[in-house]
């Protein structure tokens, strides 16, 4: 069963391959294609009709590469583009806070042991593959955590 399935899939990816190669070997012939063409169209016309279309190209090329460059330029000396704003995060003192905000020190302290835990977890390989899977499935956790310890004033466990 299962051979039939690799089978199934190895097939589908020599057909997605050799159709890819196709693809890619139609558009690389493609500019040939069109080079050949312009320079029939091209040897067709007279000496004359192709010195003008020449400078007309140039003409009309030359001012809007000055413009779309002056325009850069320009945008470069005003300042940047985007202007980033700084976000600082709240701080809620533990004298003023709220009790239904306050973090007891059971909780700062699980906080701290799920933080030394990830950390640790970073130290090998076995523990990077686990790390690395608890991230797949909850990617901002690590910011999350960062976040709490910031706003209650927490020191990370070095």
């Amino acid at each position: 069963m299962k051979s039939e399935k690799n089978q199934n899939n190895n097939n589908d990816k020599i057909k997605l391959l050799t159709s890819l190669k196709k693809y890619a070997k139609a558009i690389h012939q493609s500019p040939k294609k069109f080079d050949k063409w312009l320079t029939s169209q091209i040897s067709q016309l007279p000496e004359k009709r192709v010195k003008v279309l020449l400078i007309v190209t140039v003409a009309i090329l030359i001012p809007s590469m000055m413009l779309a460059f002056y325009m850069g330029i320009k945008d470069i000396t005003n300042g940047p583009a985007l202007k980033m704003q700084f976000i600082t995060a709240p701080s809620i003192p533990r004298k003023h806070a709220s009790p239904s905000l306050q973090l007891s020190g059971h909780e700062i302290e699980k906080l701290q042991a799920c933080r030394k835990y990830l950390d640790s977890l970073k130290n090998n390989k076995e523990g990077i593959a686990i790390f690395d899977s608890i991230i797949k499935q909850r990617p901002h956790l690590l910011d999350s955590l960062a976040y709490i310890e910031l706003i209650y004033g927490i020191n990370k466990i070095k």
